[in-house]
């Protein structure tokens, strides 16, 4: 896939710890910097069209290509954008959304149990700082 001028900003909880893991996870991997990360907070900010049809708190959001994607669309299309093999893993897409998205909201209700929640945001390292636009 061609991605000179793709962009995929990542909305996430910058105070879980399995968020932090996988931005961490996709900053190690993102050799096209196709990758862009902000606080799901900043979208509370965004039009009410836009809140309305998401859900937040609970969920990962991903702006691709001008759409909103959530819970298991935006990890399979993160996923797909991720170089060889992790880009394989978008065959999770052939699994019916309902089942996908199920499992994915049970982790996310649990991930503060499962994972703790941060004290604080972790510290960006200075040669990723571009990828978290204030």
């Amino acid at each position: 896939m061609k991605t000179d001028s793709l962009k995929c900003t990542i909305y996430y909880d910058t105070y879980c710890h399995l968020c932090n893991w996988f931005v961490r996870f996709l900053l190690h991997r993102d050799k096209q910097d196709v990758f862009r990360f902000r606080d799901n907070q900043v979208l509370l900010d965004q039009s009410e069209e836009i809140i309305s049809t998401l859900d937040v708190e609970k969920a990962v959001v991903v702006e691709f290509d001008g759409r909103y994607l959530i819970a298991s669309e935006a990890v399979i299309q993160v996923l797909a954008l991720l170089p060889f093999p992790w880009h394989l893993l978008k065959l999770f897409r052939f699994i019916p959304k309902g089942i996908r998205d199920h499992l994915y909201f049970l982790i996310s209700k649990n991930r503060t149990k499962w994972f703790r929640k941060l004290e604080q945001c972790p510290i960006i390292p200075e040669f990723y700082r571009h990828k978290f636009p204030d």
